[in-house]
């Protein structure tokens, strides 16, 4: 009998782990530019601020970089079965866990690019952590070349 108190424990914590309350984004996010990775890139991109507003079932990201504003929408759908290449001007959104995944494809020079961008907040919700993957869809590979670049941000919340 002692032996199902912990297996017992233990489906009672996934349990609660998995009906948690979703973290809430929403809210103005200004890069901090000494912790992100972005920032040292290469050609460094500049001040980034973002803007999230968050329900239920809607994503909404206004993203300002280097003074140019762009406004994406998403709606948040269930968690897919598994990874996935998305076509050009597709866009969605989904719950991994506490992370909050939004995933994107354009055309960029006749090549498909994909985004997948996976947000997290810090303990006191203070910070945001976006980790940023970019892939270039062309369709063939070299022996070990890679064809998509990785990225992580962090983001600190402003006084509303």
């Amino acid at each position: 009998m002692t032996s199902l108190l912990p297996a017992t424990l233990a489906i009672a914590l996934v349990a609660q782990a998995m009906t948690a309350a979703k973290p809430d984004f929403s809210g103005t996010w200004m890069m901090d530019r000494e912790r992100s990775e972005s920032a040292m890139q290469e050609q460094p991109i500049g001040p980034v601020t973002v803007t999230v507003t968050q329900t239920g079932t809607n994503l909404t990201i206004q993203a300002t970089r280097d003074g140019k504003p762009e406004v994406v929408t998403y709606t948040i759908e269930a968690l897919p079965n598994g990874p996935g290449v998305i076509g050009a001007g597709t866009r969605r959104a989904y719950w991994d866990g506490m992370k909050l995944v939004t995933e994107g494809a354009g055309n960029v020079q006749g090549q498909t690019v994909s985004v997948r961008e996976a947000r997290t907040l810090n303990a006191r919700g203070t910070e945001m952590t976006v980790e940023t993957t970019v892939t270039v869809q062309h369709g063939y590979t070299f022996r070990g070349a890679r064809n998509y670049s990785t990225a992580k941000d962090i983001y600190t919340r402003t006084a509303q």
